[in-house]
């Protein structure tokens, strides 16, 4: 299976959070993610780290070797239309990294979201 993972749960991996037994479930083979999320990332994971009194230098270095494959935009693009055709008016209830899934799920086939993998 394939998780599609947004910046937030990246981050919550980097830290120790219960995402880091997500991206460990043997149920996923592959983690994808975006390139504008792995800057994100690294724009943010000095400062995660400050804020939770761990050592920068670490978590930074733990963001550099993410086990994440980072998909091009111009991979993706041209599935944004029909993604957002499939998901029709549901989208404006959705959050951010729902829809990011169901994007990447066009592209790539079945992915899965975290909610299912931490029940």
């Amino acid at each position: 299976m394939k998780l599609a993972a947004d910046a937030n749960v990246l981050l919550s991996a980097l830290i120790g959070g219960q995402a880091a037994r997500l991206l460990r479930h043997p149920a996923i083979q592959e983690i994808l993610t975006t390139e504008k999320t792995i800057d994100e990332v690294q724009e943010y994971a000095g400062q995660l780290a400050r804020k939770r009194h761990l050592p920068v230098d670490l978590v930074l270095l733990s963001a550099a070797t993410l086990p994440v494959t980072t998909v091009p935009r111009s991979l993706y693009a041209p599935s944004l239309a029909e993604a957002r055709r499939r998901i029709g008016r549901r989208i404006r209830t959705m959050s951010r990294f729902s829809r990011l899934p169901f994007s990447l799920s066009v592209l790539f086939g079945p992915t899965i979201t975290i909610s299912k993998l931490l029940v």
